[in-house]
């Protein structure tokens, strides 16, 4: 089998300038009898050094290609903006770009058995290779996400309503795009984002696969000591905003001895200075932790991981190096979704972020029972998140069309988008 995987980023180890690593390892963990040829715009600047060792990892030929001046321009100008003023379905910049005729024709040459690209936006260069069975990652469903985001206070605290519902009509046209491919395949990190996305594309062939895990760190798991130590990662931000306001203002407004005096508190990532600092008036042990080299080997350091996850879609990487590392997570429904984890069995979801000073209590108090749940939280992301099975139920999914996920491992989907 041949596959010719093309992406603006080019694939790496770990994630540079972008989500560039989920299709590495889905690639390198590919069967080793397909040939593979990449072509990329290197968007995410990875140096020749290691363009080099990725297509030496993953075994493929690479072409690095780049951009037109002309999309260049649509990319940092304003000038998409102003041309989709008179366009009856406005469309993204992405959707413009088309690789040469030169690149065309060593695809020909190539031969391929199937086309992948990422992301889904590339319109332009699906409709070039239309000829061949074909598989987008689309890693999750933007229209979901906008949806979702849309219900959210952040958007009219910050007055962003305008901006997101204009968002949200491009990506609403650029899937119903995909609605009339029968030769092409969707896949997705969400079981929500599928069906979200076969709501607005019904004819589509669209599947959710789990997400794959890769950064194995081992650990020591014990709660059997003076302080357990809590990690709060990723900005304060659009994601963050209002799950962590109300865990703060939960945090701060209990009079619990045992919160203050058994549970040290370090927040990594920008915009939680008012926040330590109000813990810090609290009687709270917290404090700011600037940059990390090797995120996954700091956070093997903690005992709990705080995900106050208020806006998102798809699947959380950060949740799922914590958990495989064997770190107690405790976080939102949207923090959890996608992943093979059960609440209470092998993580700790809250319906509000307001629960978070009572479930850390518990942990102090049932230390034992709360080993044992990281403990099961690492060995079902390293059971059902393995690479190598997922890629080989995509491509038996294309080629045969005999696959289906069993979605009943996946306890903490929401309800309702």
């Amino acid at each position: 089998m041949k596959i010719v995987f093309f992406s603006p980023l080019m694939p790496t180890p770990d994630n540079l300038n972008g989500a560039s690593a989920l299709m590495f390892h889905l690639l390198k963990n590919r069967a080793s009898k397909i040939e593979l040829m990449i072509i990329s715009t290197n968007a995410n600047k990875a140096d020749k050094g290691l363009i080099n060792l990725v297509s030496e990892e993953l075994n493929a030929v690479i072409y690095v290609t780049p951009r037109s001046f002309i999309n260049k321009l649509r990319m940092y100008s304003k000038l998409n903006d102003a041309l989709n003023i008179f366009r009856t379905n406005p469309i993204s910049y992405d959707a413009y770009y088309k690789l040469s005729h030169k690149l065309i024709g060593k695809i020909h040459s190539f031969a391929p058995d199937l086309i992948w690209i990422y992301p889904c936006t590339y319109l332009g260069v699906a409709n070039q290779l239309k000829e061949y069975k074909m598989i987008v990652s689309g890693c999750d469903c933007d229209a979901l996400h906008i949806s979702r985001l849309l219900r959210d206070s952040y958007v009219f605290e910050h007055n962003r309503v305008k901006q997101e519902l204009k968002r949200y009509r491009m990506r609403i046209d650029s899937i119903q795009s995909w609605n009339a491919r029968p030769n092409s395949y969707i896949y997705l990190v969400g079981k929500t984002d599928e069906e979200y996305f076969k709501m607005i594309a019904p004819n589509a062939n669209v599947k959710f696969f789990q997400h794959p895990h890769y950064n194995l760190v081992d650990k020591a798991i014990s709660f059997h000591k003076d302080k357990l130590l809590v990690l709060i990662s990723g900005k304060f931000d659009i994601y963050t905003y209002s799950d962590s306001l109300e865990m703060i203002n939960a945090l701060c407004a209990s009079t619990s001895k045992n919160l203050r005096e058994l549970f040290d508190f370090v927040f990594l990532g920008k915009g939680w200075d008012n926040h330590i600092e109000r813990l810090k008036k609290s009687g709270f042990s917290a404090r700011h932790q600037g940059w990390v080299e090797d995120y996954v080997s700091y956070v093997r350091n903690f005992d709990i991981q705080l995900f106050p996850i208020s806006v998102g879609t798809g699947t959380k990487g950060k949740v799922l190096d914590a958990l495989s590392t064997g770190i107690l997570c405790v976080g939102s429904q949207y923090a959890f979704e996608n992943i093979a984890v059960q609440s209470s069995a092998s993580c700790l979801l809250y319906k509000n972020a307001k629960e978070v000073p009572a479930l850390l209590e518990d942990i102090a108090l049932n230390r034992d029972h709360y080993e044992d749940v990281a403990k099961e939280g690492r060995n079902r992301v390293r059971k059902y998140h393995n690479p190598s099975v997922i890629v080989s139920d995509i491509l038996n999914w294309v080629n045969n069309g005999d696959y289906a996920l069993d979605t009943s491992l996946f306890y903490c989907l929401p309800l309702k988008s």
